[in-house]
């Protein structure tokens, strides 16, 4: 199964999660891919209008623009970028509201291990 994503967004406010969730993506995607981080919802969509990501891996709880409404406005502004939310929240209303900003998928950063490359997968093909 082919993965035609080259460049990914990762957000979120923990230092330590967006390293892990880096370690992890190079050892499972294929290369070429570009890794970028930041930890907020503001710069992400900062970043986003600049480097037009093919994917962005978006926390929800953040302080400012939290990841549902950056997920909403990514998408209003940049045609075809797939968002995916990764959250600790395992409601629905979370869920409902990620579906209300079109993200392409959601995952629980516990299940994250065996659920975010089939999501990724899943989206992006």
């Amino acid at each position: 199964m082919g993965l035609e994503i080259c460049k990914i967004l990762i957000v979120d406010d923990h230092t330590g999660f967006r390293h892990t969730l880096k370690r992890f993506l190079m050892a499972k995607l294929p290369r070429p891919i570009t890794l970028t981080e930041v930890d907020n919802g503001q710069a992400a969509l900062a970043l986003a209008r600049e480097l037009k990501p093919d994917l962005v891996l978006m926390d929800v709880s953040m302080p400012g623009i939290n990841g549902i409404q950056a997920a909403g406005i990514l998408k209003d502004e940049i045609p075809g970028v797939k968002v995916i939310i990764l959250t600790v929240h395992d409601q629905d209303e979370y869920r409902e509201a990620a579906l209300r900003s079109r993200a392409d998928g959601y995952v629980l950063k516990r299940t994250l291990d065996v659920e975010l490359m089939p999501t990724i997968f899943r989206v992006c093909n």
